[in-house]
């Protein structure tokens, strides 16, 4: 926004915001009103583009809305400490995570409730500045998409400014998978990537994220993993380093695999001390983590000769070698951790899993459009309960092409009608998305059997398709309007325009451009 579009929005919200608190509720019609009135009190002349972009600016900060959280807590004596803290310590990583947040568009007040509720889970958390051990163990339950990694990220920044020394998050089962972690925590906890120069341990830090607006000696955290591919948790590079308690916060993003946790592990056993503050972060807890193993108990006793699948055995050394130790899950698919024994566990590996100190579910937010939105919640019998969007098209085309139970012999021919009308409606959608935000990141996933050959004939079809669009928009087909740019045209008509409209009745806040 240019400086005089900065004014306007900043001097409406505060007439919305002095709306709010008289009663009023904020709708498009209120927002129309205090941004017209915030161009003519400061004299700022702005177009009607530059006005309306101004009101959909603040819809999307003020109109969000999202309810509470729900809490389930263990019976164990826990002494509730966020509320002094609050007063003691200064919020230095969290504050600038919240302010980056805004920025980047969240709504303040899905900020406010991220603010509320990691509160409520650093509270349910042990207290890392106490002299006293503790092991506390809780689960954090999310719907699909809808801000667990802004959550833990937040937590995280917390953590931090508490006084946590050691951060670790288990992240997936695949490096790509690893890699996305480590990023989405470098542009919102560690300010910094790094850039590593061949035979150097250390690299180049270089501001991304929160820290783009340059480093701040006071926020300065560390890391040995990377967002490259093979930037995990490496055994050699790591025995350059050791950790002490009066060092900055150290985090690591590892994947749940065996041979880098027995590495961290061992790392752990030579180089840190057990007196530091750990916190385990659980991205998908209910992957990997679970002991699939039965342990059996003898009366009350869980059998000591037990051994649990290796990667819960390590997760659980791990939290096993600190003594003041928080663990935290997050899942959108709770079933099996509540499932766990509760009073599982070996003399050698500790305690199991099982969230005995606190579950908590994330409310979303109002603009959360998720699987019970998308596809609805009625039959005929319940009229009452929610429709479904209209944004399901059923595919008539496919058996013959894919055929059910095919074998990786199998060659698909060419690609059928409504896969090829699939992918124009992304590369549309890619369109509108990039005239709103430039720098969005878009995805298509294709899964239509699940042998790599088979795939693979797919993908070499779906590569000739992709080519041939991106040839007849640049360069033009030799017809007078190439087959491609009339095809877009007749799905943005006959199916874009009516589908927003529909929505639009529906009240989604959003309209095309």
């Amino acid at each position: 926004m240019t400086t005089d579009n900065e004014l306007a929005y900043s001097t409406a919200r505060n007439f919305a915001m002095k709306a709010r608190k008289e009663g009023k509720s904020i709708t498009r019609e209120l927002l129309v009103e205090c941004v017209s009135k915030a161009n003519r009190f400061m004299e700022l002349g702005l177009n009607s583009e530059d006005l309306d972009d101004i009101v959909k600016q603040l819809e999307t900060a003020l109109s969000v809305t999202i309810g509470q959280e729900l809490t389930l807590r263990g019976k164990a004596e826990h002494i509730p400490w966020i509320g002094q803290a609050r007063q003691e310590l200064q919020w230095r990583f969290w504050s600038r995570y919240r302010d980056y947040q805004i920025v980047s568009g969240l709504p303040e007040n899905v900020v406010d409730a991220l603010d509320r509720i990691t509160d409520k889970i650093l509270g349910l958390a042990g207290d890392p500045r106490s002299s006293q051990n503790f092991d506390r163990r809780g689960l954090v339950v999310g719907h699909v998409q809808s801000g667990k990694t802004a959550n833990y990220t937040g937590l995280i920044c917390k953590a931090a400014d508490a006084g946590y020394k050691m951060i670790i998050v288990l992240a997936g089962l695949h490096n790509n998978l690893r890699a996305q972690t480590q990023v989405r925590l470098e542009e919102g906890f560690l300010g910094y990537k790094n850039v590593q120069a061949k035979g150097k341990v250390q690299g180049q830090k270089i501001p991304v994220g929160v820290g783009a607006s340059g480093f701040d000696e006071l926020l300065l955290a560390n890391t040995m993993t990377t967002r490259l591919e093979n930037g995990d948790f490496n055994k050699g590079a790591s025995k350059q380093f050791s950790v002490s308690p009066e060092m900055t916060p150290w985090l690591f993003v590892i994947k749940k695999q065996v041979s880098v946790l027995r590495n961290l592990f061992q790392w752990l056993e030579n180089f840190v001390p057990a007196s530091l503050p750990a916190i385990v972060i659980d991205d998908e807890a209910d992957n990997a983590s679970i002991d699939t193993k039965v342990q059996d108990f003898h009366g009350d006793q869980p059998d000591p000769d037990h051994e649990p699948t290796k990667v819960n055995a390590f997760i659980r050394q791990i939290l096993n070698h600190f003594q003041r130790k928080s663990y935290v899950g997050y899942t959108a698919t709770p079933f099996t951790n509540i499932f766990i024994h509760h009073d599982a566990e070996t003399p050698k590996v500790g305690p199991d899993l099982f969230p005995r100190d606190f579950i908590i579910s994330l409310p979303t937010p109002s603009s959360y459009i998720g699987p019970a939105r998308v596809f609805g919640l009625s039959r005929d019998t319940e009229p009452d309960q929610e429709q479904a969007l209209p944004l399901i098209r059923k595919v008539t085309d496919a058996q013959d092409w894919m055929p059910r139970g095919h074998k990786q012999t199998w060659v698909p021919d060419g690609l059928p009608p409504s896969l090829r009308r699939a992918v124009l409606s992304f590369c549309i959608t890619c369109a509108c998305r990039k005239l709103r935000k430039p720098d969005g990141i878009n995805s298509m996933l294709i899964h239509v059997t699940k042998l790599v050959k088979v795939q693979k004939e797919v993908y070499d079809e779906l590569d000739s398709f992709l080519r041939k669009i991106r040839r007849e928009l640049t360069l033009g087909s030799g017809l007078q309007q190439s087959e491609v740019a009339g095809q877009l045209r007749e799905i943005w008509d006959k199916d874009y325009l009516p589908t927003w409209t529909e929505l639009r009745e529906r009240g989604l806040p959003n309209e095309p451009h």
